[in-house]
Parts: C-alpha cells; structure tokens; sequence
C-alpha cells in the first residue's frame, strides 16, 4: 500500500512542476511557441491528474473492507 502512496506523492510532485512550467510560459515572447509548449504541458498535466485519480482509486479501494 504504501507503494501507491509514494506514487500518488511522487506525481504529486511532478504536478506542482507542470504547474510550475506553465507559470514560466508568460516569460516566452514568441506566442507561436509559447502556444505549442502551452498545449504540450497541459496535455502532460491531463495525464498526471488521470494517473493520480487512478492510484487514489486503488488506494481508497485497498482501504475498504471486504463485505463479502
């Protein structure tokens, strides 16, 4: 279990530096660029967001009990 909790952080991280990346966009003057960079990075932060969604489902699926 604790597998999965260190995922969830480790994604966690990555987040913050997607979110990170993104602020940095308004430092590019080449709105051409700074547009296709934009699209890349919010494409990969979608994913994280999915993969995080994905390992606190098994994690909150793990920590049930079993009812039958």
């Amino acid at each position: 279990m604790s597998d999965a909790i260190d995922a969830i952080d480790n994604i966690t991280m990555v987040q913050h530096l997607f979110f990170a990346a993104l602020m940095a966009l308004a430092d590019i003057d080449d709105m051409q660029e700074r547009s296709a960079l934009e699209a890349v990075l919010s494409e990969g932060l979608a994913k994280l967001n999915a993969g995080i969604g994905t390992l606190e489902g098994i994690r909150a699926n793990g920590e049930q009990p079993d009812h039958n």
